[in-house]
């Protein structure tokens, strides 16, 4: 484990590994993590690593009531329902009895947990559990809140002001009110494990940048807008600022704060610092000017309200901010069938479609809409015509991110179409 600062990398200890560490008393307590010998202890920048030998090893942990609570994680073997605490006001002291066991014997284990209202939220993997106590832990309460849905792995649960996020299932919860509510019904996440090997745990995790939630998934970066309550993806084509693993944010005197994150590659040792906005600094770092960020924005199908009619496109815009290149993909839905190995096994490679239709190539019309100077607003319009029944849209967008190329935003988006035909019998 190592201390960063002002550039400069210092090591606390060699002699364990730690998944989790937690700020209490001028202090920062590391927890040893499941299956790695040595003994845990507490650090800080003028007395340097201490070793408090009574610390158990765990996978996640927080401070509640003046005492460290630590779950064991999905990689424990024994006790692994046991929630151990620390002494009130001394994290140094830990007792072989001071331990709570949430449901033991059911099969899944204790992963991760928060505090929420004044209570602990604890989460196995299958089932989420309510602690609630008033002097002691021993007095404790404990109750679930849910027996379907829990935390799977660690650093899939954050908290943002008076919400807890988790992901599970392939889904992410919002829990308000101890309901759970999931956020992405509409936009359910591909699946895409096309990731470089080896990689960590942390392949999946959600992170928090500023008003924004990220949930990584093997390959792809899915993003939530917690203020607009809206859904959008990231991508790069550098693997060191693709595959990056949980933000961690540090926060400084006066409001100041950064981001980092670590690569989830095994292979790359890469440390990036994220940022909210457009500095020189990321220019510089990031080489921007040649490594352009595409933003890309993708409407739902539509048929107009008049499914049984086929329609005429005679032409479209989108209506942005952007002093490069707009490209607008107009994709009529045709449709899809399962295609197995063998149906392609004949088939040249230049001659497949697309994935999800390698056989049934869609009929997709793409223009390119060259901007003027300048990043002001303006109204791209796309003149293709197309004959659609269910139609959609999207419209892609380049920048380095710098306050000279502007920011690509995408207001509104307009079509001109017209009813052109009744579907003929049968199923169409």
């Amino acid at each position: 484990m190592f201390h960063f600062l002002n550039g400069t990398w210092t090591l606390i200890t060699a002699t364990f590994q730690a998944s989790v560490a937690v700020q209490y008393d001028n202090h920062v307590y590391l927890v040893p993590d499941i299956g790695h010998n040595g003994l845990g202890g507490k650090w800080e920048p003028v007395g340097g690593f201490t070793v408090i030998a009574a610390i158990p090893t765990g996978q996640a942990a927080v401070i509640h009531k003046e005492r460290l609570f630590l779950a064991p994680g999905v990689d424990s073997t024994t006790n692994s329902s046991r929630l151990n605490f620390s002494n009130p006001g001394n994290l140094d002291v830990w007792s072989a009895s001071d331990f709570i066991d949430i449901m033991p014997g059911d099969g899944t284990k204790v992963t991760d947990l928060t505090v929420y209202r004044d209570n602990l939220l604890i989460f196995k993997t299958r089932s989420t559990w309510i602690l609630a106590y008033d002097v002691e832990p021993a007095d404790a309460v404990v109750r679930h809140t849910s027996l379907t849905i829990g935390v799977e792995r660690h650093r899939r649960m954050l908290n943002y002001e008076n919400q807890v996020y988790i992901f599970h299932g392939g889904w992410v919860y919002e829990i308000i009110n101890y309901d759970f509510h999931r956020l992405n019904t509409k936009v359910p996440f591909v699946i895409d494990e096309t990731a470089p090997s080896p990689v960590s745990d942390e392949i999946i995790h959600l992170s928090q940048l500023e008003d924004r939630l990220i949930c990584r998934i093997f390959n792809k970066i899915y993003l939530y807008g917690l203020r607009t309550r809206t859904w959008s993806e990231w991508s790069s084509a550098r693997n060191e600022l693709h595959f990056f693993g949980p933000i961690v944010t540090l926060h400084f005197s006066e409001g100041e704060h950064k981001h980092y994150a670590g690569s989830a590659v095994l292979s790359q040792t890469s440390f990036i610092e994220l940022f909210d906005e457009a500095t020189l600094q990321t220019e510089e770092t990031l080489d921007l000017a040649v490594n352009l960020i595409a933003c890309r924005t993708k409407t739902k199908n539509f048929d107009l309200a008049v499914s049984h009619q086929f329609k005429r496109l005679w032409w479209w815009g989108a209506d942005v901010t952007s002093r490069n290149d707009i490209t607008g993909i107009a994709t009529p839905i045709i449709a899809s069938f399962d295609v197995a190995w063998q149906d392609i096994e004949e088939t040249a490679w230049q001659d497949l479609g697309t994935w999800a239709q390698p056989l049934d190539e869609p009929g997709i019309v793409q223009t390119v809409q060259t901007t003027q100077s300048g990043v002001g607003r303006r109204f791209a319009k796309f003149l293709r015509g197309l004959r659609f029944r269910q139609i959609n849209f999207a419209v892609e967008l380049t920048t380095n991110g710098s306050t000279v190329d502007g920011p690509g935003r995408v207001f509104t988006m307009t079509i001109i179409t017209e009813s052109k035909q009744t579907v003929p019998k049968g199923v169409n």
